[in-house]
């Protein structure tokens, strides 16, 4: 139950850094696991989302496990992979 409540802050701390840096997206997470949805529209560099999450990760002393760690239009979360390409999990 701790956990779940560290997870739950780090969540709204991740959304507001990215909200105060007028970067849009939609935040996911499942105890340990985070999910980074970013609009169709977004023409930023995705390095940018993913070096905010590291930075933030690192001040509050949590390990990315590299392994889960993907980028791109196919990801796995919970055990459920998603192409959103072809819209189909």
């Amino acid at each position: 139950m701790i956990f779940n409540l560290f997870a739950e802050a780090f969540h709204l701390i991740l959304e507001d850094k990215l909200q105060r840096i007028a970067l849009p997206a939609k935040i996911v997470h499942n105890l340990d696991d985070f999910l980074i949805i970013l609009p169709s529209t977004t023409t930023t560099d995705l390095n940018i989302y993913t070096t905010r999450f590291s930075e933030l990760c690192q001040e509050v002393g949590l390990s990315i496990k590299e392994s889960k760690n993907e980028e791109g239009t196919i990801a796995s979360f919970g055990g459920i992979e998603m192409d959103t390409d072809n819209m189909v999990i």
